[in-house]
Order: C-alpha cells, then structure tokens, then sequence
C-alpha cells in the first residue's frame, strides 16, 4: 500500500521551469529572427540521433502517478495543439547513481497555449495530465533511437539503457497525488 504525497501546482514560467527545461511560446526575449511579418526565437532542442516527429494524444484521468523517467540522448518536446491546459510533473535532473524523492518532484500548470521541453535526464511522469475530459493533443519531438527502444521495451518487457525508469511506490512507499490549493486546475 503507497502513501499519498502531494505536490503542489505552479504556474508554469521560463523562469520558474529553467530548472527542468524551456517554455515553447512567445518570449519576451529579443527574437533570434526577425523577417517582413514573422519573428522567431531559437530553442536549446539536442538529440544526440535523428530526431523523430509524433502525434500524442494524451486521455483525461485520476491526478496521480509513481512512475518517472529520464532520458540521456534527447530534450524531448511537448507542443501543445488542442489549446487544453494539462499538468506536467518534473523532478530535476540528477547524476548517474540519484533518484529523486517524491519531495523533489514538483509540477507545473502548462496552459494550452505553449509546449515545453525537457532537459537531457529531467525526470518526469510517463504522461501529462489533461484538465480537460477531451484530453490533450501534442506534437511530441524526442529522439528515434530512444522512441523506438521505449516502443520495444513495452512491447518486450526488455530494460531500456537510453531511458531509466523508476517507481516512487516501490522505492519509498509513495504515490505522488496533485495538490491543488492554489486554484490553478480550474484555469
């Protein structure tokens, strides 16, 4: 049996989220490009691969989880394309041998209206959480290579070496529950 942890809900900033990743959206910054009717601003994306392009449609459930990933070869990309607010859990990125506790695990509002992308190793829940009953639809940059071995690892039960998963209520006795005293879920 797991103990509820909770974790509060931020509101998600490039500032606030800097530790994790960046924020895909509009940015008071000075653009990196600028031509007749457009501007454009440069995102730190890495993949140490060929970079693979999906369409990820993320089902609306129970605001909880025990389970965190990270991957070493990709800033993985989450571009939100069906304006509909979801939560991101995170916890940050930690050397070879750390895990996080549930009390470093923190998560963020994402409104519909931007992506996000991860750092190489940020740890984070193997889904996003919609706020919406429809769900969330994102366009999903990651790493073939990393994709593929995830894909083949579910189907195979194999371990992965691009990916390292764990589980929160198998090593400390927690699940981790979404606290929303802060109002942000009805946003």
């Amino acid at each position: 049996m797991s103990t509820p942890f909770k974790i509060g809900v931020q509101r998600l900033t490039p500032q606030a989220f800097s530790r994790y990743g960046q924020v895909i959206g509009l940015s008071d910054q000075q653009p990196d490009y600028v031509a007749r009717g457009l501007q454009g601003w440069r995102l730190d994306y890495d993949a140490d691969g060929a970079t693979i392009l999906l369409f990820i449609h993320y089902d609306h459930g129970p605001l909880e989880c025990s389970a965190l990933e990270r991957h070493f070869h990709v800033t993985q990309s989450f571009v939100e394309l069906s304006d509909a607010p979801s939560i991101m859990v995170v916890a940050a990125p930690t050397s070879a041998s750390i895990v996080p506790h549930p009390e470093d695990v923190v998560a963020f509002h994402v409104p519909g209206s931007c992506g996000i992308m991860l750092w190489k190793g940020t740890w984070h829940a193997l889904t996003r959480f919609p706020l919406r009953p429809s769900g969330a639809t994102f366009a999903f940059l990651s790493e073939r290579r990393t994709q593929q071995e995830l894909e083949d690892a579910q189907r195979s039960g194999a371990p992965t070496r691009l990916t390292e998963k764990i589980d929160l209520q198998q090593l400390y006795g927690a699940s981790l529950c979404l606290d929303d005293s802060g109002g942000l879920l009805a946003t």
